[in-house]
């Protein structure tokens, strides 16, 4: 499992909601930009933006990013198993945004496609974004490889 934590304060909100991805394949190559991500409809970035999935031709590893409008930033001190892609969210400062980035190698790109993909989730609140991946021979709870039923991240280790 990997997943960044990050406030939600300059985020929009539309409701509180977790759901999972059952990813078999994602394009891989030179020009190749997969991702699944979550944006407001009207006012980027003043909406937010979370990068759930995402990467350029063939990077290494997925990588995990939120994008705001000025003000918004990480603790640098968060609970996560990614590796720390910054702090600073707004798109003005850091273009790139902030976020964490998966360690591991089956997480993006031919690496993911060799190993059959694997299931994403995302837990949207008031207080916190949380993202969670485990490759197809890893495994998540059974409401995320059953894709059904309702998801209850507590029991999930983080």
């Amino acid at each position: 499992m990997s997943g960044i934590q990050a406030p939600t304060d300059q985020l929009l909100i539309l409701c509180l909601i977790t759901h999972s991805f059952d990813v078999w394949h994602m394009p891989q190559g030179c020009s190749t930009w997969p991702a699944i991500w979550e944006t407001g409809l009207n006012n980027w970035p003043s909406e937010g933006e979370i990068d759930i999935l995402e990467g350029v031709n063939d990077a290494g590893t997925n990588t995990m990013l939120i994008h705001t409008s000025t003000g918004c930033t990480l603790p640098t001190n968060r609970d996560q198993t990614g590796r720390d892609r910054g702090t600073q969210c707004d798109t003005l400062a850091n273009p790139a945004g902030c976020g964490a980035s998966d360690p591991r190698r089956n997480s993006y790109g031919p690496s993911f496609n060799d190993n059959q993909g694997g299931w994403f989730a995302i837990e949207r609140t008031e207080s916190f974004i949380r993202i969670w991946f485990w490759p197809r021979n890893g495994n998540p709870p059974v409401e995320v490889r059953n894709g059904n039923g309702q998801i209850n991240t507590d029991a999930w280790v983080s």
